[in-house]
């Protein structure tokens, strides 16, 4: 079973008609940027919702909740609908959010990335001098 998608307009003037909003990002997203009244129910083992109805699903930008649309659907046993595009035609549509864009966390890998954090390059990786003559 899938879950219809719906635009930004569509799923503020259910959420004002009382429909439950669902953040399924990390907290970590949520709380650097929500949508007002969100409940953040990160995806994942254990995801339980509590809601008679309709449920409105959104992530950032619509990938992860169209990707788990069966798993969302089987939880919410009520109407529900995916924002189509998350988030961010959440914000295109000009409609409120809450807190700041979130910063990403820095990649560190390998150690180029290692050493990119710590500012340090290992002797035989160093780039040679600039000839001063």
């Amino acid at each position: 079973m899938s879950l219809p998608k719906i635009s930004a307009e569509e799923a503020k003037r259910l959420i004002d008609q009382g429909a439950v909003l669902i953040d399924i990002r990390g907290p970590q997203e949520h709380a650097g940027e929500r949508i007002p009244g969100a409940h953040n129910r990160p995806l994942g083992p254990g995801m339980s919702l509590e809601a008679s109805g309709p449920i409105v699903f959104h992530c950032k930008s619509g990938q992860r909740t169209a990707i788990n649309a069966a798993s969302l659907a089987q939880l919410a046993n009520c109407e529900a609908y995916i924002l189509d595009g998350g988030i961010d035609a959440w914000k295109r549509a000009g409609l409120p959010v809450e807190g700041g864009a979130v910063q990403p966390t820095a990649s560190v890998s390998g150690w180029r990335g290692i050493a990119k954090a710590l500012g340090v390059m290992p002797p035989d990786r160093r780039a040679p001098a600039p000839d001063k003559s």
